[in-house]
């Protein structure tokens, strides 16, 4: 197996290098190796290649980590997106606070896209100097908008060095019509694909008193876990966003968001 998978690393190496139209001396220079490691890591004598070459390589073919490895399918997933249904301001505060002040202490850059109200709540129950605030009705213009906002924040703090980065982002649902519905449920399903080798943690906060249970039903389809206070568990109906993804209206729910809310 250790010799197939080295194989495989160096056949992949060569291809993606020819792919580049990049001779050994050019590739060398840019993964900052010797012209005779790349010789030997094509042939297939160096076995011992550490994290630090293979990552280098990568970066220097423009590749991901997992075509070098021989990696068809990971089946991990670095993003982490959670749903988080309440119903009280208490019941936001016990989940939401907590995963704040986590990540100031572990030095990790917080955003909180949410309403009016539960920023006010927020910046009452705990120190939030540190954590950047978006007003939700701004952030969530449309889907696409929304998405490329959070690439550039995450993809702006993880070039920057840190290692991690928390938000939490809670789409409108308010006043929607049933196709907006359909449109932001197929983001929230977009979001754990498009981000799934992002180094992030996303919570997305469901108010049970504003939000109607079919669409609080349609996001246990889109995140893999529910977060209840400090407790997190696995969502038994989430699978795989694929087959809403491509479906004209897949399982989206047929719901109208336009009544009154309760907050702000």
């Amino acid at each position: 197996m250790a010799e197939q998978t080295q194989a495989t690393a160096a056949q992949r190496v060569r291809a993606a290098r020819r792919r580049r139209g990049l001779s050994r001396e050019a590739l060398a220079h840019a993964a900052g190796m010797s012209y005779g490691a790349i010789v030997q890591v094509e042939s297939g004598r160096r076995t011992d290649n550490r994290i630090g070459t293979v990552v280098a390589l990568a970066n220097a073919l423009e590749v991901p980590l997992d075509y070098l490895l021989g990696r068809h399918e990971n089946p991990h997933s670095l993003l982490e997106h959670q749903m988080l249904p309440y119903a009280s301001d208490e019941e936001f505060l016990e989940a939401a606070v907590p995963f704040i002040d986590s990540g100031v202490v572990e030095n990790e850059p917080v955003l909180v896209v949410t309403s009016t109200r539960n920023t006010r709540l927020l910046r009452a129950a705990t120190d939030t100097t540190a954590v950047t605030f978006a007003r939700a009705s701004t952030w969530y213009r449309s889907p696409p908008a929304a998405l490329a906002a959070y690439q550039q924040f995450v993809s702006k703090h993880l070039d920057s060095g840190y290692h991690w980065v928390r938000i939490i982002g809670q789409p409108i649902w308010a006043e929607r019509t049933p196709g907006e519905v359909r449109a932001w449920t197929r983001y929230e399903a977009l979001l754990t694909v498009a981000f799934v080798d992002m180094a992030a943690t996303i919570v997305c906060p469901y108010d049970l008193r504003e939000v109607q249970p079919e669409i609080c039903a349609a996001a246990e389809q889109t995140h893999p876990f529910t977060r209840t206070g400090t407790e997190l568990t696995r969502n038994e109906k989430f699978d795989s966003p694929t087959g809403l993804l491509l479906t004209a209206s897949g399982n989206a729910p047929v719901a109208d968001g336009r009544r009154q809310p309760t907050g702000s």
